[in-house]
């Protein structure tokens, strides 16, 4: 059975949704260190877990970190209804509407969210390395495309 080739496309900057009455919500970029008493919520499906685990590390204490299956939207809804503060990417937040009573900040982190494609390791159509090579120019990303057993790999490749 073949593998799968993986690679990674881009990264983007996380940013931070919060209920527009929040104490932080005037501030032009928010610290980890300024949301530590707050509820966080962060998307499996926007970052992988070793994302967040790199989040939760960078913060350097243990704060109030909620990773859940639901995607963006919900979790910036939840927001709106005062449930905590969403952790989302720069592109996430740029593809949707937000709710009123909601403002997004930038996230001061060393953790970016990861864009990664994923395809069979036998498929060699021209038009989809040209795809992954335009978008690497595009986003200024030189990483190589990483060969993966088939056994393992849906457990590695983050979802996108």
């Amino acid at each position: 059975m073949t593998g799968l080739d993986v690679s990674e496309l881009w990264r983007e900057p996380l940013q931070i949704a919060l209920p527009a009455s929040h104490r932080m919500s005037a501030a032009e970029r928010v610290r980890l260190d300024d949301i530590l008493a707050d509820h966080v919520l962060v998307s499996t499906r926007d970052l992988g877990f070793r994302d967040i685990a790199l989040l939760t590390t960078a913060a350097g204490v243990p704060f109030d970190l909620e990773s859940t299956d639901a995607g963006a939207t919900i979790l910036i809804g939840m927001t709106r209804l005062n449930l905590g503060l969403t952790v989302v990417s720069a592109g996430a937040v740029s593809a949707m509407r937000l709710p009123d009573g909601v403002v997004v900040r930038p996230l001061e982190s060393l953790v970016n969210a990861p864009f990664a494609a994923a395809w069979s390791a036998a498929n060699d159509n021209p038009a989809l390395r040209r795809f992954v090579s335009a978008v690497r120019s595009v986003h200024g990303s030189r990483e190589r495309t990483r060969r993966r057993p088939a056994a393992s790999a849906s457990a590695s490749v983050p979802r996108r």
